[in-house]
């Protein structure tokens, strides 16, 4: 008894204080498909160091421990995505076309330990992480964008959603009864970098869903007139009425119609989404520092599905990871460009009174599918006891019938005996036969006597 008792202890001191198992990264030898070795540029997590692909062009790992996990920073993506082999036996392992720019592979770790990664066109692999089952807190395991959005966040550069759109992004964004697809004007693929900020800003919000990038270059304009010229007024439109054809959502945030500091992008942004907006679907168009129908978004309230944070507080932590504009830019809940300040634009259903929510006086896509399913499981059954209703009522009506076949037979148990032959005639035969069974029983008695 002292021995399991000892064992115990034992048991639960190792689980008590044993420190939790922490990620480490895989070593590994990585050779370019023309012999040179590139493990080094791969694996220094330096975005500046890279590796360019061609089309067919492959990078060769070799690893002592299986690795179960990839994990790939591109700086270019291959369009026509990328394929992974067992280098040694050819065997195809996964393949992709996700687009993404940080991606996790899951693998299997039948594989030989020789994997071979080809990209199907053009591309720029900056870094490269092997791992076991144990990821590294870095790692971002992102997913397709919506199939439909409750909100759609119109920002027009990486780190906009932050500065001036972030109040609902950051509120909304890790909630998980309400879906935020966040969509961009504007690429950065002319200074890769912020692709990757932008990534990182995002998910330190809670975003889980990968946001869509245009092929709309990012240009310096000073007025709307003056993004005219540069940005096709026609194709910006023909864009965001795609997203919201896709993504079918309830309300969009989009920028300031003066472009906040005067950015003619962003106000070109905003004046297409009031066009586009009314020959949608969408309940409301929320301008940010717009003047009519004005709210105060609240920034300050602790988030449940954010640890508590704020928005205000997440909106800090994500700026952050824009390194290369933290000399510019600032997140403010306060002056000429409060985060906090938005007016409706334009509304269908408005808003309930006093609630300054963007959802306020709206169902989520979720919570729609909820309630659907509940309503569907209440006809059910409702059917059900209509169904059982009906078949009592059928019992019934057969039970009278037959007690005015047999007016003198009123006992349940009569009835119930009977009631187990589905034809009378069949109750009818037996009776026969038990009265011939006597018939003939009294004539062999006679006859012995």
């Amino acid at each position: 008894m002292k021995k399991i008792f000892l064992n115990v202890i034992l048991t639960f001191s190792i689980f008590l204080f044993c420190p939790s198992v922490e990620a480490t990264t895989l070593e590994y030898t990585a050779t370019h498909a023309n012999g040179n070795r590139v493990d080094l540029a791969l694996g220094d997590s330096n975005r500046n160091t890279n590796v360019q692909l061609t089309q067919g062009g492959y990078i060769s790992f070799d690893m002592d421990i299986l690795a179960k996990n990839l994990y790939l920073y591109w700086d270019v993506f291959p369009v026509d995505g990328w394929v992974l082999s067992d280098a040694q036996t050819g065997t195809i392992l996964t393949t992709s076309d996700s687009g993404f720019l940080h991606e996790l592979v899951p693998i299997n770790d039948t594989h030989s330990g020789q994997l071979r990664l080809t990209a199907n066109s053009s591309a720029i692999l900056t870094d490269t992480w092997l791992f076991d089952d144990h990821l590294a807190d870095f790692v971002q395991h992102w997913s397709s964008p919506y199939e439909q959005a409750d909100i759609l966040v119109m920002s027009t550069h990486a780190d906009d959603e932050l500065l001036y759109l972030g109040a609902t992004l950051a509120t909304y964004a890790g909630d998980p009864d309400v879906a935020v697809q966040v969509a961009y004007m504007v690429n950065h693929n002319g200074e890769p970098y912020r692709n990757h900020e932008l990534l990182n800003g995002l998910y330190t919000l809670g975003v889980r869903h990968y946001p869509i990038i245009p092929d709309f270059a990012d240009m310096y304009s000073d007025s709307l007139d003056h993004a005219r010229t540069i940005y096709s007024e026609d194709e910006i439109i023909a864009y965001q009425t795609k997203l919201l054809d896709r993504f079918a959502p309830q309300v969009v945030i989009g920028h300031d119609l003066k472009g906040e500091y005067g950015h003619g992008a962003h106000m070109l942004n905003a004046y297409a989404l009031t066009q586009t907006v009314p020959k949608s679907d969408v309940k409301r168009l929320y301008l940010h520092l717009y003047e009519d129908n004005e709210i105060l978004m609240d920034v300050d309230a602790p988030l449940a599905h954010a640890q508590n944070k704020t928005a205000y507080e997440l909106c800090v932590e994500g700026f952050a990871k824009h390194v290369s504009q933290q000399t510019y830019f600032k997140v403010k809940k306060d002056g000429p460009y409060d985060m906090r300040k938005f007016g409706i634009y334009y509304q269908t259903v408005p808003p309930v009174q006093g609630d300054d929510s963007v959802m306020s006086g709206l169902t989520s896509y979720s919570q729609q599918q909820r309630m659907a399913e509940e309503k569907a499981i209440i006809a059910t059954k409702e059917k059900e006891r209509l169904v059982a209703m009906e078949a009592k009522k059928i019992a019934k009506q057969e039970l009278s019938e037959k007690e005015l076949l047999f007016p003198e037979a009123t006992n349940d148990h009569f009835f119930a005996f009977v009631g187990e032959f589905d034809n009378l005639w069949v109750f009818w035969a037996m009776g026969f036969g038990v009265i011939l069974l006597i018939v003939i029983t009294i004539l062999m008695i006679k006859k012995k006597r």
